[in-house]
């Protein structure tokens, strides 16, 4: 009988999100923004995951506020976000986007009062969004500003809903969440399709930060899923690019990455992560 109702709430909950905390061969390591709550305040602090599925705390990298679309830089060796102050004490100098050495040293501003940003293919730069209409690129030290050209415009495609697109690598599909759901499309936004199975009875899945791996053939998001029979689950996911295979690749609660207060609050909480692939 015990046997019979785990295997229905496994079907019920559509999935059964294992993880498997070690990492395909193809990463060499994850990075992620990881928030905690303290009372009425909420702090950032960067991870590093290894291989092994061992996390390590980016030494001075416990921040007050909000860290969002962390980046691996071209080396390996420095990580680029975007930081923004809690609002009670927000200090406007301290908004923008930051990049910070792997060992916790040279924290230091890129671009202030700007937020949307991508790492740009060659590695070395980025795109940013000045405005509603005005885009630039510049070098990871700041340096080199100048236009968008060609097509890298289209590796910080938002739309008026605010959704991010994500080109893929070879510029023929895009990839974007809308909450519940995960989808890809052509680059002009035509024959989109959902990635992801539904959710299924009593369940609830948020969808956030997908990315393409080098090679296109499979994707990379970070769930939050709730249910009435397993209770929550998030972490790092993978699926092929046919949406085949999806796994949890790196769970949060196994890397003892805990979440303390109302679920609602705490699922609203943005976890960005970038893969640095060998």
């Amino acid at each position: 009988m015990k046997k019979l109702l785990f295997v229905l709430a496994l079907v019920l909950s559509g999935c059964s999100y294992v993880p498997i905390n070690r990492l395909d061969p193809a990463i060499e390591k994850i990075v992620m923004a990881v928030p905690e709550i303290k009372g009425h305040d909420t702090y950032y602090k960067l991870y590093i995951i290894n291989p092994d599925g061992n996390k390590q705390l980016v030494p001075n990298s416990t921040l007050p506020g909000m860290i969002k679309n962390v980046k691996w830089a071209n080396n390996g060796k420095n990580i680029i976000f975007y930081y923004e102050g809690p609002w009670h004490y927000l200090n406007e100098k301290e908004k923008g986007v930051y990049v910070v050495d792997e060992n916790g040293e040279n924290l230091k501003p890129i671009l202030k009062d700007i937020y949307h940003f991508a790492v740009l293919p060659d590695s070395k730069t980025l795109i940013y969004r000045q405005s509603i209409k005005d885009y630039f690129v510049v070098n990871y030290d700041g340096t080199g500003k100048r236009l968008p050209q060609g097509e890298e415009i289209n590796y910080l495609k938002i739309d008026v809903k605010g959704i991010r697109y994500y080109y893929s690598q070879d510029r023929s599909k895009m990839l974007w969440a809308e909450l519940n759901n995960i989808y890809v499309s052509n680059k002009d936004l035509s024959g989109k399709w959902q990635l992801n199975k539904d959710a299924g009875y009593m369940n609830i899945r948020l969808y956030f930060n997908p990315m393409w791996d080098r090679r296109d053939n499979k994707i990379y998001y970070y769930l939050d899923h709730y249910s009435e029979f397993t209770g929550d689950n998030r972490g790092i996911m993978e699926i092929n690019a046919d949406g085949s295979g999806e796994r949890m690749i790196l769970g949060l609660e196994p890397l003892g990455i805990e979440f303390t207060g109302n679920y609602w609050y705490t699922s609203n909480l943005d976890i960005s992560f970038d893969i640095f692939n060998k």
